[in-house]
């Protein structure tokens, strides 16, 4: 009879070294964009893999003063998928967002 007791006797399987540094450039991009070293309007016009492979959703998310809710009820009055990534935007979606982010207020801090 086998000892294997399911999938957490299993040793974890370490990320990529590429997968980890690409996830971690993620999160350095969303937190500069929600202190504001980083515009959302200069996010959106990047062509890299690194703002691709964002969900608009936590895009919008890092946005100051934007919540969950606030960016489910962004997504629908945009157009957009609950789950789609920047790269997956259809050109007249990214150009709805990017005039979004262009009107997107500022509050002082």
């Amino acid at each position: 009879m086998s000892d294997h007791t399911g999938p957490s006797s299993e040793p974890a399987i370490p990320p990529t070294t590429s997968a980890l540094t690409m996830r971690q450039k993620r999160a350095a991009l969303l937190r500069a964009l929600k202190v504001g070293r980083v515009s959302l309007p200069s996010l959106l016009l990047r062509d890299d893999e690194i703002v691709g492979q964002l969900p608009v959703r936590r895009v919008l998310e890092a946005l100051p003063g934007i919540g969950k809710v606030s960016a489910g009820r962004l997504l629908g009055e945009l157009g957009l998928e609950e789950h789609c990534w920047i790269r997956h935007l259809q050109p007249t979606q990214h150009a709805r967002l990017l005039a979004w982010s262009r009107s997107y207020p500022r509050r002082p801090r």
